[in-house]
């Protein structure tokens, strides 16, 4: 099972996008937001940064206003 790293390019860079997007987006919301639900600034962060696409829905999902 060889696979071809240029084949998957089409997958992945879409992907990408939407992760950084969603990283970005995220990070930014956690710096304007005073008030949490639930954790503090910090945690999110470490929450958005390492768990790539998880970690931004979650925030959006459990901090979103």
């Amino acid at each position: 099972m060889n696979i071809n790293v240029s084949e998957l390019m089409p997958f992945l860079i879409p992907l990408i996008i939407l992760q950084l997007l969603l990283m970005v987006s995220a990070l930014m919301m956690i710096a304007r937001q005073r008030r949490f639900k639930y954790l503090n600034r910090a945690a999110w962060i470490i929450i958005v940064v390492v768990f790539n696409i998880v970690g931004p829905v979650l925030y959006f999902v459990l901090e979103r206003k």
